[in-house]
């Protein structure tokens, strides 16, 4: 198999460690976001903001706020005072609707009810109806919402759980447009009878809600801002209604419930230099973490949490979290994103990279804090709400831009960051810690994630030393972790990466719970001028060089209708690669394919392709199409990958019709695929022994045919959101065993689906779930009712609520599968294969060599306690033995299926690898 080097050249050091402290864990709210309307006029909102719910769960989006200033007047549901139960679900459908599509995508909406005090837009509902009115409307609402609509404790029908009251009530605002301008009312003065205005509707609307249900959570005051300086207004007002002994005290209880159980503020600091937007999230002086946890008596500054931990409010920040419900990035507003994309990429504002950058920074430092609440970021899309005429050229915050529809750094910042789970590390970088920040998600039994964020516009870094147990190394960068003790007792203490770190760029580091290392995803600055998305640079041996990968000389592409064999080669493919006629295989053997971004290899009705020990990668490095065909049920696996790596594909395999699919001991891989297999009208497959790394939908079937056997056994899924998708199939004869999803949403999903039972009454399925956080949607299916049969090591987990919608029933023994899942830390080894080396003055000779499966080994100069392990092509563990060479001058061994595997003698000190054949 190839190895692809990235050509190095002269960089500069740096050293980076992980400070040691008490990790918080990770909490998902922090990933939210907020659903500004498009078109505020418009009567529907779902169907403006609907289309773009899956991409903000591909993003990793976990809450949508709705609402926002225009909620404050215009309805997301009917604001009559005599709204009730009995006036049906008309007062509530766009509401609903809202709901609905948002949990679709398994995003949990969090809901304002609003309040306008001042009475004076008169194309308000609301206007002119006193605080008892908009109280009482809000208490309905809730009503209806969560004792008549949604009355369940989990799944798509579960209560909504957190609300908000109003929005920026320190905000000076009269009426939204169209009906008027910005300006108008607002308490926002530093006396603290502003702060008892605000405090006092909050208190009437709360005490009315919760009687309606008192499990409910209820945010605000929602202040338009906060500062830590003790003399500033908002801060007055705010500090008034965190202390338990002040008339405008909101931390306290009515009739036994909390009248709040979130505080929260909105930060939209200004578009300052280079240096100072890096360090607004924690160093600046009126950063994020300064407005939280600062406590300078000289500089009379002192942060909200620190505040309310100090004694004052009867609260702490375990019962009482403070969020940031509204955020982002200042604005350029000279730029133009339609003549200047490049100029605004390499800007400042929340358009630009450093924008997406600073995402991550204040993602991590609200990660890093376990009295985080709601982090929501301003906002999915917005045509333009500052610029009067609106330009959404030159306006408009959003993930998703309103001007070109791409997918802004933000985006892309937010997928990346939201990787992170488990236990929180934040980074101390020695070298140059204004611009090259570090941090890291644990999660215990299943691996960690590393983000290096280097904001740096010139310097980059050459090499990488990651140590795990609090050792340094000889390389350029060093990162050292205090986390070696929730790994495995014999797991790796260091990695080294030779792959660079770029200037202007934000790196995504995989490794499983071994330290083995899984991945690399890079997103640089110039890769977002190029509006390219997020690509994987190394995986296991295999690193992918931009410049090496550029597209060569000789390039294939069109057609192909006569029997092809590509071996030993570099194949470029600048077009889509379209396979004709009637039987034609086309076989790639021991190749790589280069191919163009965007462009397929297309395998038409009666046609064949076989890849074989080879890879494919995107032009450059970047992404591809994907794998085609269309079969026609033509007799034959029309589609055989064996011992092969398919890199940054959007969706790898798609297939109508196809007769039979072979996939075995591959890799699938990509930064942000859609979906890595996905087959419709499909027959018979076979996906056995293939790692699975980074798609949105890991293996998926629609209208597959009955009476055909096929198998789903013996892979790893990691950090793919939905691992297995079936609609509307007939699985009668699906095997689904000894498979590994770790780092998953969703296990094994089916929608009107006939599935056979999986497992046994005798012997247990032996697949493995792992997830950060609440176990749940294992298995969730509609169609058939099939059992599912767990074994004695996973009873614990197949205990717990919410594992699956099926019937569970334990076998009566373990499974035993080629991987051994006997824990959550699961054996994933070097994934793409182990590379054959020598020790100098040793001789280690294994012999015969092919044989049919029975080898022996002798080695000299080799003294001591050994342990021989014993790896196939994709790295996965065989067999293990421990042998004294000392007196086990000769070993025979045993390997019982064919092909191609690695033979590892090591100790402490040294390593020896050889390959064997089994024919």
């Amino acid at each position: 198999m190839k190895k692809i080097y990235l050509l190095s050249f002269a960089l500069l050091s740096l050293f980076i460690k992980l400070k040691a402290q008490a990790p918080p864990t990770i909490n998902d709210k922090v990933f939210s976001i907020n659903a500004w309307f498009i078109d505020n006029t418009d009567p529907n909102p779902a169907t403006s903001l609907s289309g773009y719910w899956k991409q903000l769960a591909d993003a990793g989006i976990k809450h949508v706020r709705l609402g926002g200033i225009a909620a404050n007047w215009i309805p997301l549901y009917s604001w009559q005072p005599d709204l009730s139960v009995n006036d049906g679900l008309g007062d509530v459908n766009k509401l609903k609707a809202l709901i609905d599509s948002c949990r679709k995508y398994g995003m949990e909406p969090i809901i304002e009810v609003g309040f306008a005090p001042a009475g004076t837009c008169s194309t308000s509902p609301l206007s002119g109806k006193s605080v008892g009115n908009a109280a009482t409307i809000a208490a309905n609402v809730v009503d209806v919402i969560n004792n008549t609509i949604y009355t369940a404790s989990s799944g798509p029908m579960k209560k909504i759980e957190w609300w908000i009251i109003a929005n920026e009530p320190d905000n000076v605002i009269n009426c939204p447009p169209p009906a008027g301008n910005y300006g108008g009312y607002g308490w926002n003065g530093s006396s603290s009878t502003h702060a008892d205005s605000i405090a006092n509707y909050i208190r009437v609307f709360s005490a009315a809600m919760k009687a309606k249900d008192a499990s409910i959570k209820i945010i605000g005051p929602e202040m338009a801002s906060f500062s830590p300086y003790t003399g500033y207004s908002q801060s007055i007002m705010m500090k008034s209604m965190v202390t338990s002994s002040a008339s405008s005290n909101l931390t306290g209880t009515q009739s036994g419930n909390f009248i709040l159980d979130e505080i929260t503020f909105h930060h939209y600091p200004k578009n300052y230099s280079r240096s100072t937007i890096v360090n607004n999230p924690t160093d600046s002086i009126d950063g994020l973490r300064a407005k939280l946890t600062s406590n300078n008596s000289i500089s009379q500054r002192k942060g909200l949490v620190t505040y309310i931990n100090g004694g004052g409010s009867g609260r702490t920040s375990n019962d009482l979290k403070v969020g940031v419900t509204e955020y982002n990035i200042g604005r350029t507003d000279s730029i133009d994103e339609s003549s200047n994309y490049s100029g605004m990429i390499q800007g400042n504002d929340f358009r630009s990279f450093l924008g997406g950058q600073w995402l991550s920074l204040t993602l991590a430092e609200a990660m890093s804090n376990p009295y985080s609440g709601h982090y929501c970021l301003w906002s999915v899309k917005e045509q333009g709400a500052i610029i009067v005429p609106a330009d959404p050229c030159r306006d408009g915050f959003g993930l998703i831009s309103s001007c070109t529809g791409n997918k802004r750094p933000l985006y892309h910042h937010m997928a990346m960051t939201s990787h992170l789970r488990g236990s929180f590390y934040y980074g101390t970088t020695v070298t140059n810690p204004a611009y090259v920040k570090t941090f890291a998600g644990v999660e215990t039994g299943a691996g960690f994630h590393i983000m290096v964020v280097n904001t740096d516009a010139t310097t980059s870094y050459n090499t990488t030393n990651i140590n795990f147990n609090g050792g340094t190394g000889s390389s350029a960068l060093n990162l050292t972790f205090s986390f070696y003790s929730v790994l495995t007792a014999t797991a790796n203490q260091s990695y080294t990466d030779t792959v660079p770190i770029l200037a202007r760029s934000t790196i995504l580091y995989e490794f499983d719970c071994h330290g083995t290392f899984i991945d690399r995803i890079d997103y640089t600055e110039q890769m977002a001028i190029t509006n390219q998305a997020p690509a994987l640079r190394a995986i296991g041996n295999v690193v992918i060089n931009q410049n090496v990968l550029a597209m060569g000389s000789s390039p294939i592409g069109g057609t192909i209708n006569s029997t092809t064999v590509f071996a030993n080669d570099t194949v470029y493919i600048n077009n889509d690669l379209n396979i004709v006629g009637m039987n034609t295989k086309v076989t790639f053997l021991n190749s790589l394919l280069v191919i163009k971004t965007g462009k397929h290899i297309n395998c038409n009705p009666n046609t064949f392709l076989e890849l074989k020990n080879s890879i494919i990668v995107g032009e450059n490095g970047g992404s591809w199409g994907g794998i085609t065909a269309n079969s026609n049920f033509h007799a034959g696996v029309g589609i055989l990958i064996d011992k092969s790596v398919l890199l940054n594909a959007v969706n790898a395999i798609s297939t109508d019709k196809l007769a039979e699919l072979q996939v075995t001991k591959s890799i699938i891989a990509s930064a942000s695929g859609n979906k890595a297999v996905f087959m419709d009208r499909g027959q018979k497959f076979l996906f056995d022994n293939n790692l699975v790394v980074g798609y949105q939908s890991g293996f998926s079937t629609s209208r597959t045919q009955a009476g055909f056997i096929s198998k789903i056994t013996n892979n790893q899924f990691v950090s793919v959101k939905q691992v297995l998708e079936m609609k509307n199939d007939m699985h009668t004869n699906l095997e689904i065993t000894c498979n590994l999803f770790r780092g998953f949403d969703k296990g094994l999903v089916a929608q009107a689906t006939t599935l056979n039972s999986i497992g046994s009454p005798i012997v247990s399925a032996g697949n493995v779930f792992y997830k950060q956080g609440i176990q749940q949607d294992y298995l969730t299916l509609t169609g058939s009712s099939p059992t599912y049969y767990f074994g004695m090591t996973d009873a614990p987990q197949f205990a717990l609520p919410g594992i699956s919608n099926i019937p569970i029933v334990q076998a009566s023994a373990d499974r035993v599968c080629f991987q051994l899942f006997s824990s959550n830390c699961q054996p994933l080894i070097n994934p793409i294969g182990i590379k054959e080396n020598s020790e100098e003055n040793s001789s280690l000779v294994i012999y015969p060599n092919p044989s049919g499966g029975v080898f022996n080994m002798a080695g000299t100069n080799l003294k001591g306690n050994y342990t021989l392990n014993i790896h196939d092509v994709l790295g996965r563990l065989i067999s293990t033995k421990k042998l004294n060479m000392d007196t086990d001058k000769t070993v025979s061994f045993e390997i019982l299926s064919k092909g191609l595997y690695f033979v590892t003698l090591e100790n402490q000190n040294s390593k020896i690898t050889k390959k064997v054949i089994v024919e």
